[in-house]
């Protein structure tokens, strides 16, 4: 049964809280005005492509590989609107953890609650630490260099 749960949790759940980080990017870049929203989910071919609100949605072939948030308007961003829109995808994740262990601390039963816990945990810390790798950079590597400025 636990096999069964790893694999739900890494197929179905982990994802999930993938797409919820981004959607926390791209909700705040809406609130900002932000006129093209999208939401990038995966690599390769795109095969499923929706509108939520003023968000797009792209799914694309391998769902694992990666998730990223474009926003663009036609008065750039402020510093402080860049900051706040990098900032709400990890505090999403943190939110998340903390709305699933008060649910654990009355259920405390459900390893898929703890798995939950751990990763949307995990992608809120990692999120706010400062590292690029390549072209990639993290949010907290976004926030370092807006408040360095």
């Amino acid at each position: 049964m636990f096999f069964i749960e790893v694999i739900i949790f890494i197929l179905l759940l982990a994802p999930m809280s993938l797409v919820l980080h981004e959607l926390g990017h791209a909700l705040t870049a809406s609130l900002y005005d932000a006129k093209d929203v999208q939401v990038i989910i995966g690599n390769g071919k795109r095969h499923v492509s929706f509108k939520l609100w003023k968000i797009k949605l792209k799914f694309h072939s391998f769902l694992f590989v990666n998730y990223q948030t474009k926003s663009s308007r036609q008065i750039p961003f402020t510093a402080k609107e860049k900051v706040h829109i990098a900032a709400s995808g990890p505090f999403i994740n943190g939110f998340l953890a903390l709305i699933l262990s008060l649910i654990y601390y009355f259920v405390q039963t459900e390893i898929m609650l703890q798995l939950m816990i751990t990763f949307n945990l995990w992608l809120a810390i990692v999120n706010c630490i400062p590292f690029k790798i390549g072209q990639k950079q993290s949010d907290g590597y976004t926030i370092y260099k807006l408040i360095k400025k």
